[in-house]
């Protein structure tokens, strides 16, 4: 506590532990004095001042040691130790050890939505954990790996000693064992805690630590009963269990991951809890906490992940460990790895070595050669099998079959594997499969198992092809891509192919002239523009004008807009800061010119504000200076004149919609178009959209790509948006 609290609070804990010292001492007839005379207590039972003395440098002593010990942490390389108290972050846990779903459909919607897999269906579904510490004397807090326990416990040990009036009520000496300890020695709980007492130089310890337990002075903190080894966790689970029934007045907490105490639930006394994953709040709350003196910086990294560009991302700091090692990565540059596949695979070292190795738990090898690199093989092949079959959950028995078919093969050696067991060997040390439901599994991020899936599939260019052929423009396989571009020593065969099968999008005459058109609308314009950008915010164009029809494009016009801002943004001589204007301009008015469009035909002022959606976009767009060959003055003069002719709400139907058609034909001829170029079929305009998305994604794999020939680039960015020819 010194350092980390105030003084104040500092000498409440001290003359707590004190107090609590000598009560115990006076009340059972323990001599603490030996042959000094006087007392311990006065007569209303307060510190004598013979008893200040004597037990405030003990308690003092008992508290800073706690404090060093448990109260800061160092992880996952951290240079120095960060305080538990600045960084910590309220826990919640969910009402239930498992989630209920209706259905697996209903279990993978919410999965492919990247949702949290909690228990967060309403506001009562989830409370704080020093809230349930508070009501639950024996208390079992489960949650797979890197999920807070640990943190949890430790911080619960910090708030005892405080004693405030918020926070943990029960006024206990807390102690934490580390069960680990006891991996090759007899196991003592009582000879542990008094050791604690001991290592602070409490006098008769071991006949305190007796009165302590019978007089339920203590908060028993047992951390890790996972991390015992497996031939002892049945002695230990018995050995707390008859502890607690010995000395039920005290009040414990234990941690363990959950797929270890599934297999061993023997704690009847207990009420079993889960740690919710953390939700956007949490994830803020903890951001700020880790930037304090940097609001500028936890600011920006909050947006960014909060951003679409970062969803992947973001789904891995649902977990403590994971947020820990993205602000740590974060902090030292002051944005995330520019290739995403650089973090997930170091995401996937913590959870598969890191984690346990930084933590000594000994672990049990399964067989002999199921290694690290066995075991991340494996987990890619089974990622890529289900994700192919469009399966994000499976139930046990095939992932068992799976497990045992893939280590006959890697372990031959072996005569008989059980693949259950190996399921829950990772279940329990890695965290990356999980049960969800009741003999359902499931990869415990979809972040993790996209990147396992493109480990799998990019060194062979036999799958790349394959995949490029059957799922470019499927939403679901985004992030395969985007890791296979960061994944390859060199992406041109990538892109090449990706060009290749894009150009067979355009397979219509229609689309094939709307390129036309593109090309010769922005081919020499002056504008400050990349080509590529030109091009794709004159398709954009073309399609905001499409009768109006809004809904019908939207894929498109963003597809549109997003390809523009992303392809300037990736090259260094263009300004986008400059061009972020105009997109921003342009993609507003797109919008909004669509639906003015649409609802042009209900009233005057529908029509009269359409016509001023077009003329404030014809100013600009002569400013930005994207399109060529279009008389700007003749244009904005003609609408001005049709501004005075719009036909008020008196007039027919049929005049509304006559004069909305000549608005709409003005404009289309002012930028050399034809109602017939942009009345697309439904086919159409779906293969448009396709041919938008890939090639977004193609310049977002060549952003993710450690390295490509300048000269192939440059060749499919002069390609890009244009016909095939």
């Amino acid at each position: 506590m010194i350092g980390i609290v105030l003084e104040p609070i500092f000498q409440a804990a001290a003359n707590g532990i004190a107090l609590a010292i000598g009560k115990t001492a006076a009340e059972n007839g323990i001599n603490l004095l030996d042959k000094a005379g006087g007392a311990l207590l006065d007569g209303a039972g307060n510190l004598t001042q013979l008893g200040k003395n004597l037990l405030f440098p003990i308690s003092k002593k008992y508290i800073k040691n706690y404090t060093q010990r448990h109260g800061t942490f160092k992880v996952l390389g951290m240079s120095e130790p960060t305080s538990l108290d600045d960084v910590y972050t309220t826990q919640f846990f969910n009402s239930e050890t498992r989630r209920s779903f209706e259905s697996i459909e209903a279990l993978e919607d919410t999965f492919r939505k990247r949702q949290r897999l909690d228990f967060t269906s309403g506001d009562d579904a989830k409370r704080s954990g020093i809230d349930v510490a508070n009501d639950k004397q024996y208390l079992l807090v489960l949650g797979g790996p890197g999920m807070g326990k640990t943190t949890f416990l430790r911080k619960l040990g910090l708030e005892a000693l405080k004693r405030k009036k918020q926070g943990y009520q029960h006024k206990k000496i807390p102690v934490l064992i580390e069960l680990k300890r006891f991996e090759s020695r007899e196991i003592d709980l009582e000879g542990a805690i008094a050791e604690e007492f001991n290592n602070c130089d409490f006098p008769k310890y071991k006949e305190l630590t007796s009165k302590f337990l019978e007089d339920g002075e203590l908060l028993i903190l047992l951390d890790g009963l996972d991390e015992v080894p497996t031939k002892h966790i049945s002695e230990m689970t018995t050995k707390i269990r008859d502890f607690v029934d010995k000395y039920q007045d005290n009040r414990f907490i234990i941690s363990c991951r959950i797929a270890a105490y599934r297999q061993n639930q023997n704690l009847q006394r207990f009420t079993d809890v889960e740690i919710a994953e953390f939700d956007d709040n949490q994830i803020e709350n903890f951001i700020n906490n880790w930037f304090k003196s940097q609001p500028q910086k936890a600011q920006d990294c909050w947006q960014k992940l909060s951003s679409g560009e970062y969803s992947a991302t973001k789904e891995l700091t649902r977990t403590p460990l994971l947020l820990t090692l993205i602000c740590l990565l974060y902090r030292k540059t002051g944005h995330f790895p520019r290739k995403r596949a650089t973090l997930y695979e170091r995401a996937l070292r913590v959870l598969l070595e890191e984690w346990d190795a930084s933590k000594d738990i000994p672990r049990e090898q399964l067989y002999k050669g199921l290694d690290t690199r066995c075991k991340e093989s494996m987990l890619a092949e089974i990622s890529y099998d289900t994700f192919v079959e469009d399966n994000l959950s499976f139930p046990t028995r095939e992932i068992v079959q799976k497990i045992e078919t893939i280590l006959g093969e890697m372990l031959p050696e072996e005569k008989s594997i059980s693949g259950r067991n190996v399921l829950k060997n990772i279940e329990l040390q890695h965290g990356l499969l999980v049960e969800k439901e009741k003999d359902i599994y499931c990869f415990s991020h979809l972040t993790l198992q996209e990147f396992l899936t493109a480990q799998h599939i990019y060194q062979d260019e036999s799958e790349v092809k394959k995949l490029i052929v059957n799922h470019l423009c499927d939403p679901r396989w985004r992030e395969v891509f985007l890791l296979i571009a960061g994944l390859k020593n060199k992406a041109d065969d990538l892109l090449l192919e990706m060009e290749k099968q894009i150009q067979t999008y355009i397979n219509t005459r229609k689309l094939k002239d709307l390129l036309v058109w593109v090309e010769q609308i922005t081919d020499t314009s002056a504008g400050d523009f990349e080509p590529v950008g030109k091009r794709a915010l004159a398709i954009a164009k073309a399609n905001a004008h499409a009768n109006g029809n809004a809904h019908a494009y939207a894929y498109d016009l963003a597809y549109a807009y997003d390809l523009a801002y992303a392809y300037d943004l990736a090259n260094p001589h263009a300004n986008p800061h400059a061009n972020a204007y105009a997109y921003a301009q342009a993609n507003a008015y797109a919008y909004a010119l669509a639906n003015a469009l649409a609802n042009a035909y209900a009233n005057a002022i529908a029509l009269a504000n359409a016509i001023n959606e077009f003329i404030n976009y014809a100013r600009d767009s002569e400013k930005f200076q994207i399109f060529q060959g279009v008389d700007y003055n003749k244009l904005i003069a003609r609408l001005e004149q049709l501004r005075k002719q719009v036909p008020d709400n008196n007039q027919s139907p049929d005049e509304h919609q006559a004069f909305a058609q000549n608005l709409i034909q003005t404009w289309l001829e002012a930028f050399h178009l034809t109602p017939e170029m942009i009345d697309l079929s439904s086919e159409e305009i779906k293969a448009l959209d396709n041919y938008l998305y890939a090639n977004l994604l193609m310049v977002k794999c060549r952003q993710e790509a450690i390295r490509v020939s300048g000269d192939i680039w440059q060749g499919i960015e002069e390609r890009m948006l244009l016909p095939n020819t």
